[in-house]
């Protein structure tokens, strides 16, 4: 079917949104990342909420993004408010 995406998961959307705004290899980046170890500061936290809210359509409680430490607790917020399939590329 010509034209139609390969579809994207919330947790490979997410792991690009992260892996870009760290300047990060995709590899570099899983589930289990721990945000601060990949280099993440609360400004890069903040882009990361914004791009993830943009993408997928969601709000992310600032609370809850302040309890997230690895990148699967990102994945869950946004699985929790729309599933897990995000998009098509």
């Amino acid at each position: 079917m010509a034209g139609l995406g390969k579809p994207i998961t919330v947790e490979e959307r997410i792991i690009q949104i992260v892996a870009d705004i760290l300047g990060l290899r995709r590899e570099q980046v899983g589930r289990e990342s721990v945000l601060t170890e990949l280099g993440a500061d609360p400004y890069d936290l903040v882009e990361i909420e914004l791009e993830i809210e943009e993408y997928c359509g969601v709000s992310i409680d600032a609370r809850r993004l302040r309890r997230a430490k690895k990148v699967g607790d990102l994945i869950q917020l946004v699985e929790a408010q729309i599933g897990p399939l995000a998009t098509k590329e």
